[in-house]
């Protein structure tokens, strides 16, 4: 490869930048003197890759029938506020501030209705469970009594 040129679409980036193959093939101690010495005349890369890319946007927004991209990068500097626009602002928070008081209260209250309900279902729960193991227990003595009283009658009937 004897020379590599890098050139912007644009006539504005018509600069190039050229490398040759052989100083970046090479090893020996005298090409790292050339380079030590290329890096202190060589200008920075970045600026011609960014033009050649933003040239290339533009050639297919322009290929495709789209408008040309204007991009404004600058920076944006603090409005200065009038007093009425600044006071708006402060009532403006002063409510803000209300309302995401009032909402945490609610989230508590609903917090705290939710823990009882909780706690009351619970207590519900046990009571249903105990009143269970009663029945169980009445149904069971009932059973016995039943078996029982048929054993009996069998053996009155029988003497009777």
């Amino acid at each position: 490869m004897p020379n590599a040129t890098i050139r912007g679409e644009d006539d504005t980036v018509a600069k190039y930048i050229k490398m040759d193959s052989s100083s970046l093939n090479s090893t020996s101690d005298d090409d790292s003197v050339n380079q030590d010495n290329c890096k202190s005349t060589r200008k920075p890369v970045l600026p011609y890759i960014k033009a050649e890319l933003r040239c290339k946007i533009q050639r297919k927004r322009l290929s495709q029938g789209l408008p040309q991209l204007q991009a404004d990068f600058t920076e944006k500097r603090p409005t200065i506020l009038t007093k009425v626009e600044h006071e708006k602002q402060i009532v403006r928070k002063e409510r803000n501030k209300l309302a995401a008081r009032k909402c945490r209260q609610r989230k508590r209250q609903i917090t705290s209705l939710l823990q009882e309900e909780i706690r009351e279902l619970a207590e519900e729960n046990k009571q249903l469970k105990e009143r269970i193991r009663c029945l169980e227990l009445n149904r069971e003595q009932f059973v016995w009594s039943m078996l029982n009283n048929q054993v009996t009658m069998k053996m009155f009937g029988e003497f009777v």
